[in-house]
């Protein structure tokens, strides 16, 4: 069996992005399996040892490359918002055309975004199986974008990739269900897998001893859909109980972030104006390569994972694969991994009075802390493990391309 998974970027200690964590994750258990599996990626990063298959490079080089180019500048020139729609496909649509002029494949695996997944499978004529990861109507009103001709544009073409693809591959019920009443589509071709997390290493494995006290860890950008506002303001009212509380702030502040009242902030502005003299009592560390978390993880109290939406966190499950105290928001598909008072502690969406207790709670009880923890990793072991949701995909790859010979 061959399968050809897109990546927006690779490899993933060079880029922080769910997809790309994803696909990192279940292809080498597959390849253990005896699937043959190709990544092409739309940009490749220092560290790439050179597995994934660069798109630009595939179709960019010798003298027709040269051709694209020109037409692709031209375009942009005349027609840039048109062009900022179709380039992309036009260059998917003619990687998968050069992939397959190599080697058959038999299946294409690539996230929903922008319902780009369509050229690709046209381009190399394969089955399509579209894996849900953020679809636009649930991530763009959670992060407060604006309803313009845009959002729906890229709802609409989604919605259509969705119902056209051979099979839909979804990490969570939650966001399963919810696309089958956006669009009023019964999707009988679907199947629920969750996403995986890294391998369990035993020396990454979280203590309470080696955890620094009152270390309250935060992963993910500077958004609205990440909940950074909430964590935040959260933080300001974990000092009032604890002052000594520190916050590392992991991720980077790319776009800003408009607050309720409508204000626009940077990352710096926000926490100053939030903590006023107390904004030393957080470290903001920007983007840390993937390969120094595990470490950061260790070091922390309690990691907190406030999104206002979630499909199915890969960087909660991170965590869980350390046995890393979590509290999270009881959003989509978070409460499929961890369950309230057992293996985490859930907080209603937004509401930063209970995230901080919660948090209080975390830090002032370290058996608590050690109970979440070990529930959370023999959980993550159990049902999220690389070979377990490589076995559930082997196994749904397998029922497609049986059903698809039928027919």
């Amino acid at each position: 069996m061959r399968v050809l998974f897109y990546s927006p970027a690779w490899p993933v200690s060079d880029f922080s992005n769910g997809i790309i964590s994803y696909v990192a994750g279940v292809v080498p258990p597959l390849q253990k399996r005896g699937v043959k599996t190709m990544v092409l990626t739309g940009a490749t990063g220092p560290s790439d040892p050179g597995g994934a298959i660069d798109l630009r490079t595939l179709v960019g080089s010798g003298s027709l490359g040269k051709t694209y180019d020109l037409v692709e500048r031209a375009f942009r020139k005349l027609a840039p918002a048109v062009a900022q729609r179709t380039i992309p496909l036009w260059w998917l649509h003619r990687a998968g055309r050069a992939l397959s002029k190599v080697e058959k494949i038999d299946l294409i695996e690539m996230e929903e975004t922008f319902g780009a997944a369509s050229a690709l499978a046209s381009g190399a004529r394969a089955p399509l199986i579209v894996r849900l990861h953020g679809p636009t109507f649930l991530t763009a009103q959670a992060g407060g974008a604006e309803m313009d001709a845009d959002y729906y544009r890229q709802v609409e073409a989604e919605g259509k990739l969705i119902a056209q693809a051979t099979a839909v591959s979804s990490p969570s019920l939650d966001v399963l269900r919810r696309v089958r009443e956006h669009y009023g589509l019964e999707l009988g071709n679907a199947t629920v897998i969750p996403n995986s997390g890294p391998p369990s290493i035993e020396g990454e494995r979280w203590t309470k001893e080696e955890a620094e006290n009152d270390h309250v860890l935060f992963i993910g950008r500077f958004d609205r859909t990440k909940g950074a506002d909430v964590m935040i303001e959260a933080f300001a009212e974990v000092l009032k109980v604890r002052p000594q509380a520190k916050l590392s702030f992991v991720g980077a502040d790319t776009f800003g972030l408009t607050d309720d009242a409508g204000k626009f902030w940077r990352i710096e502005e926000f926490v100053a104006d939030r903590l006023g003299a107390q904004r030393k009592q957080v470290r903001l560390l920007g983007r840390v390569p993937h390969d120094e978390l595990a470490k950061l993880r260790q070091s922390a109290s309690v990691l907190v994972h406030p999104s206002r939406y979630e499909n199915f966190s890969v960087a909660v499950l991170e965590a869980c694969s350390q046995g890393v105290p979590i509290v999270a928001s009881n959003v989509g598909g978070l409460p499929e991994i961890l369950e309230h008072e057992r293996s985490a502690l859930l907080f209603a969406v937004s509401d930063k009075l209970a995230l901080a207790k919660s948090v209080c709670r975390v830090l002032e009880d370290s058996d608590l802390a050690s109970r979440l923890g070990r529930l959370a990793f023999e959980d993550y072991g159990e049902r999220f493990s690389p070979e377990r949701v490589a076995a559930l995909s082997h196994d749904f790859y397998c029922r497609v391309l049986k059903e698809r010979s039928v027919n």
